[in-house]
């Protein structure tokens, strides 16, 4: 008999029935998937819980044709939004490596990116655009609109109380829309580069003095 060997009778045949040593039982699941309720302890108990965070450098020998696709690095470009997801929301929320396994091209790497990179972020932070583009590098000046990234994946339209209303009201201000590029939707894929590029080394415009 092995350690912990548990073995019962059933009731209808009669037989004995066990589990035997060579079975392990592996469950996942994402911390992001979590309801408000926190795990039964008695679950907890009856596992060994390991940690895998997103892990970007398995990249490097997963995607088809390496993680550099027309000089844009990949493991960085994820290593980059995950660090300001981690910042404005929390570690659980990181996205994983496995979005950009499969990915060979730049066009491979904008259909993640509009199919589920940014509409992941949507729900996490719950419309709030203004974060989505602080994660995507296409921040912009709150009172101005303008964006210092020249190749943004989202972009911000002003909307103009006087141009919209035809008023200059105090109860209504100027508001900023925010909607995906469409230049970056529809670019050929030689002119991707440069959205991608700009995603790490984006800089948030300042405010007016």
């Amino acid at each position: 008999s092995a350690p912990n060997e548990l073995r019962v009778r059933l009731p209808y045949s009669n037989d004995e029935f066990g589990v035997p040593a060579n079975l392990s039982v592996l469950a996942t699941m994402n911390t992001a998937d979590r309801s408000i309720a926190l795990m039964d302890v008695a679950l907890r108990r009856r596992f060994t819980f390991r940690e895998l965070m997103p892990d970007p450098s398995v990249l490097e020998d997963c995607m088809p044709s390496g993680s550099i696709l027309d000089d844009i690095d990949v493991p960085q470009l994820l290593t980059c939004i995950n660090e300001r997801i981690q910042f404005l929301y929390d570690r659980d929320h990181m996205i994983g490596h496995s979005y950009f396994i499969h990915v060979d091209s730049l066009d491979g790497l904008r259909r993640v990116f509009l199919d589920r990179v940014i509409p992941l972020l949507q729900e996490y932070f719950y419309e709030d655009w203004d974060r989505i583009a602080l994660v995507l590098g296409c921040s912009c000046n709150p009172e101005t609109g303008a964006q210092s990234n020249a190749y943004p994946l989202i972009k911000t339209l002003r909307l103009v109380e006087m141009d919209i209303l035809g008023l200059n009201h105090e109860d209504y201000d100027d508001q900023l829309d925010y909607l995906v590029n469409s230049e970056f939707v529809d670019a050929e894929e030689g002119a991707l580069a440069n959205f991608f590029k700009n995603i790490p080394t984006s800089i948030a415009p300042a405010a007016p003095e």
